[in-house]
């Protein structure tokens, strides 16, 4: 088993891009990510890579979470998309109290938090602190997490995140879908639960920490995590259809389907399209303000937009070019389609980020509260 001690970032996401390929037609049927790979998510503490160092954390820079993601993507996209979900939420342990990080990390860094920002609760005032109430759809990776953290409204209207522990939450079997089927992103429920003060934080405030992940714009990491879980799924896309091409002799034909012209020219055009616009987004990435600037952020959004765009594209010319070979369950193809058309109905990174970003290149007024 590794561990964070002994192997690099690098090493770790190895192992689970292995594993998470090895089991993706299980966890597929399963609608839930291999018990293998989350317990490799957990226990090399990838999973929550970008807590902060005095609680185990890796120290990544955001463009090292990206890669991850993205890695791990190109052998699942499920299991990309939780991985993604599963550190994106972890840097909210930059911003709890010092007695919510003492109780949410007391077994060791190997925990596993989800999430969810949409504020779909409300908070009210209790004698012992606070009172959560609420229905989140869409918590990917909430099955085989320890705690969540929940957006929640407060009696003023302000945005609130809320972490509990699981125990507390009801998951409601929701997500027989298209696409992205192993996530496991459920519906989950609150009634009336008892919350404490020190678990109460707010995302949009000052982190408690000055590293990397602290420093960055929260709702655009959580688009830039997209964007790498697509330009990942990409990547497979093109990896099958050059192995495929490479031995399949289509019906009809004499020559295999790697010698025909117009099979050459697309592959090559995809791998212009997704290389192009990784560097975009991990150029993006090089936020140097803090807080960010509205012009950083408009434009972190922007490419991380363009890169789900994108490979969108590339995934559907792959899908093509392979002609019925991709029709069947056994093709990988198949599942990249369906995972990439699922990632982009996601709302950070849908048409309306692009008249939002425009906007602000334009130098025009607009509610900028989630860039």
């Amino acid at each position: 088993m590794l561990s964070r001690a002994s192997s690099s970032l690098a090493t770790v996401v190895q192992s689970v891009s292995e594993a998470a390929a090895l089991s993706a037609r299980e966890a597929e049927l399963n609608r839930r990510i291999a018990p293998t790979v989350v317990e490799l998510l957990r226990n090399t503490g990838l999973g929550a890579m970008a807590i902060p160092r005095g609680v185990g954390g890796f120290e990544p820079e955001v463009l090292s979470i990206l890669e991850a993601i993205r890695g791990i993507a190109t052998a699942d996209g499920s299991a990309g998309w939780v991985t993604m979900i599963y550190a994106t939420s972890s840097v909210g342990a930059h911003y709890l109290s010092a007695d919510a990080l003492a109780e949410v990390y007391a077994p060791g860094p190997d925990v596993l938090v989800a999430g969810v920002l949409a504020p779909r609760g409300t908070v009210s005032p209790s004698s012992t602190g606070m009172t959560l109430s609420g229905h989140w759809p869409f918590a990917s990776g909430s099955v085989d997490a320890d705690w969540i953290s929940l957006g929640a409204l407060d009696t003023e209207g302000r945005l609130l995140s809320i972490i509990l522990p699981m125990r507390d939450v009801e998951v409601i079997d929701t997500w027989d879908v298209i696409g992205l089927r192993a996530t496991a992103s459920h519906d989950v429920a609150v009634r009336d639960c008892p919350i404490p003060d020190h678990r109460v934080f707010d995302l949009t405030g000052r982190p408690t920490t000055t590293e990397a992940p602290a420093r960055f714009p929260i709702f655009g990491l959580l688009a830039a995590g997209i964007g790498a879980v697509c330009l990942g799924i990409a990547r497979g896309a093109i990896d099958q259809l050059v192995d495929l091409a490479g031995a399949k002799i289509p019906t009809g034909s004499k020559r295999r389907l790697a010698d025909r012209g117009a099979v050459q020219e697309a592959v090559a055009r995809a791998e212009a399209m997704v290389g192009a616009a990784t560097l975009y987004l991990f150029d993006s990435t090089a936020v140097s303000s803090f807080p960010a600037t509205l012009e950083e952020r408009a434009r972190l959004r922007a490419a991380a937009t363009h890169a789900v765009d994108v490979s969108r594209q590339a995934v559907d010319l792959m899908y093509g070019l392979a002609g019925g070979s991709a029709v069947y369950t056994r093709s990988p193809l198949q599942r990249h389609l369906r995972d990439i058309h699922t990632a982009t109905q996601h709302m950070m990174v849908a048409q309306p980020t692009w008249e939002l970003a425009g906007r602000v290149m334009l130098g025009m007024e607009g509610d900028t509260s989630q860039l």
